[in-house]
């Protein structure tokens, strides 16, 4: 006997007349949207799209046969590890513990060069040059304008010491103490180049004389 195919199920027209009217009044009512979000709906926001970036770079060494034998997850360690490795190898360095020159402008360069030659001027003080009268143990000296005789001595390389000894014994007219400019000052020295005696000329044109004694004090003349 042969078989006899089944009836196929015929939907009702009700059904599909109500479906129709449910998918015609859904269209209708539904909200429509504008070309602007019409196009954002559309395109791919720039976030989604960086996440989408990032996911492939974090699956792209999946893709390394040369590293099959290692997992996934590992395969990414060993990726940034070794870039790590290599940007650190590849940074620029700079020493800084190396002493850097300090920026000096013109005008501290000049000021710092005054001070050096002012320094200069002042350690070491323009000699005057002595003048032998008659003897030859003799040196003539010239008082300049503010100077005294404790400067003339220690301008000249001679020992102060003897100023202060001459000082004690100058009287009270103190011609040692009451200098003026343009008086003449001579000194008389020994072999040994020790000053023995001082001549200096006063006001009134008259000379006073310091003779040095044994025990090293002076004693004046007249």
């Amino acid at each position: 006997m042969g078989r006899i195919a089944p009836r196929k199920r015929k939907t009702p027209w009700v059904y599909q007349t109500l479906s129709r009217l449910w998918l015609n009044l859904n269209q209708r009512f539904k909200p429509r949207l504008t070309p602007t979000e019409q196009e954002t709906i559309q395109t791919p926001s720039f976030k989604n799209r960086l996440k989408a970036l990032l996911l492939r770079i974090w699956h792209l060494p999946d893709s390394f046969q040369w590293m099959e034998p290692l997992p996934n997850f590992h395969r990414r360690w060993v990726i940034i590890f070794g870039t790590t490795l290599l940007l650190s190898l590849l940074w620029p360095y700079s020493d800084d513990s190396a002493p850097r020159p300090f920026p000096v402008t013109n005008q501290e360069n000049s000021a710092l060069m005054q001070a050096q030659l002012l320094n200069n001027g002042a350690q070491q003080p323009q000699q005057q040059q002595p003048t032998t009268t008659g003897s030859p143990n003799w040196q003539g000296y010239e008082i300049k304008a503010g100077q005294t005789l404790a400067q003339l001595f220690r301008d000249n390389g001679l020992p102060v010491n003897d100023v202060f000894a001459m000082a004690q014994v100058e009287g009270r007219d103190k011609p040692l103490s009451n200098l003026k400019a343009g008086q003449k000052v001579r000194i008389e020295r020994n072999a040994n180049g020790v000053i023995t005696t001082l001549a200096i000329t006063t006001a009134d044109n008259s000379e006073a004389l310091f003779r040095r004694q044994t025990d090293g004090s002076y004693l004046r003349l007249r």
